[in-house]
């Protein structure tokens, strides 16, 4: 798998939730508070993020991202 690739998954999973909750990107960015551009640059893996860092940090561990707690 290449470096990339878990950043591409990241954002289709959270495209697809967003198709399933019938919500824009642009309404998405809003509750989250970035703006649009930095959220599809995020969603399309054209940026680094702090989430893209953790993922890296996880696959080093072995460890899955989910098995991080985020209360």
């Amino acid at each position: 798998m290449q470096k990339s690739e878990p950043y591409k998954q990241f954002g289709r999973i959270v495209k697809k939730r967003l198709i399933d909750l019938g919500m824009s990107q642009r309404e998405l960015a809003k509750r989250v508070g970035v703006n649009e551009n930095y959220l599809t640059d995020v969603l399309s893996s054209n940026i680094q993020t702090q989430m893209q860092n953790s993922i890296d940090n996880a696959n080093s561990l072995k460890m899955a991202i989910g098995k991080f707690k985020v209360n």
